[in-house]
């Protein structure tokens, strides 16, 4: 984790408010990280057209997708509005993958500050990418 004073370790020299066009988190996080997908070709028959995992996109409601029905912290998605009370329940075909669905934004002990060690995912199990990807 990030130690009290240590902000300005990364954010510093800013000239310009950051106020991203597509006022989501992923926006927020791409004015200083960089857009790493375009949401055009996502589903056809070719090789996605992102070079990262996606942001922005709706949890798809089809296929392995539709097993990640009760939140989990450990991959928690955006919701496109704000609900008048909390709930457990992820919606597939509603609820958005976002950059903080794998990464914490203040430093984790794993590399590439995602939220679990990638290295320790096997096959069958249900933890860090397979929270989503059920299928795998």
């Amino acid at each position: 984790p990030v130690q009290p004073g240590e902000c300005a370790n990364c954010h510093s020299g800013f000239t310009i408010d950051v106020k991203p066009a597509s006022h989501t988190i992923s926006g927020f996080c791409a004015t200083c990280h960089g857009v790493f997908h375009s949401l055009s070709g996502i589903g056809g028959d070719t090789a996605p057209p992102f070079r990262r995992h996606p942001t922005d996109i709706v949890l798809p409601n089809t296929g392995e997708f539709t097993n990640y029905t009760t939140y989990n912290l450990d991959a928690p998605v955006a919701r496109t509005t704000v609900p008048s009370n909390s709930s457990s329940t992820v919606t597939p075909g509603t609820d958005v993958v976002m950059c903080l669905s794998c990464h914490k934004a203040h430093a984790t002990d794993y590399d590439d500050m995602l939220r679990w060690d990638y290295s320790a995912i096997t096959t069958g199990g249900s933890g860090g990418c397979l929270i989503c990807h059920t299928g795998k």
